[in-house]
């Protein structure tokens, strides 16, 4: 059973920081779903999500929010969890936005800083004269 489910290749091993998913066993109680029944069959338990630092493969962090909305019925899943954070959830690139002292600073520092959260994915920002995209 593990070999049909958890499957870190699929995504890749990239270490990614679980803070954007914390807040994911309480959110699946609220659809009714046990958050044990999210992790069956994944190689973790539901105490690292206590510790926002906590990493885990990229892979099986995508494979758990697929079984949350799964399990949920819920395909913008993603969108209500995203929705409950703000900057301070992601650690060193969230303390360093809100310190910046412009927006284009802030910007700059979160692309920079972003790899210590995750390295499953990428952020870019180019700028064009003033402005930002």
């Amino acid at each position: 059973m593990l070999d049909k489910v958890f499957r870190p290749r699929d995504f890749g091993d990239a270490p990614q920081r679980l803070a954007a998913l914390v807040g994911l066993p309480a959110l699946v109680r609220e659809f009714g779903v046990s958050f044990d029944d999210v992790l069956e069959g994944f190689p973790i338990s539901a105490a690292i999500f206590e510790n926002d630092e906590n990493r885990i493969p990229y892979g099986l962090f995508c494979q758990i929010m697929e079984r949350a909305v799964a399990l949920t019925g819920c395909p913008h899943l993603g969108l209500r969890l995203g929705s409950r954070f703000d900057h301070r959830c992601m650690g060193l690139a969230g303390r360093w936005m809100a310190n910046a002292p412009t927006l284009g600073a802030a910007l700059t520092g979160f692309v920079e800083l972003q790899s210590s959260a995750t390295r499953g994915a990428t952020a870019y920002l180019h700028r064009t004269g003033e402005h930002y995209i």
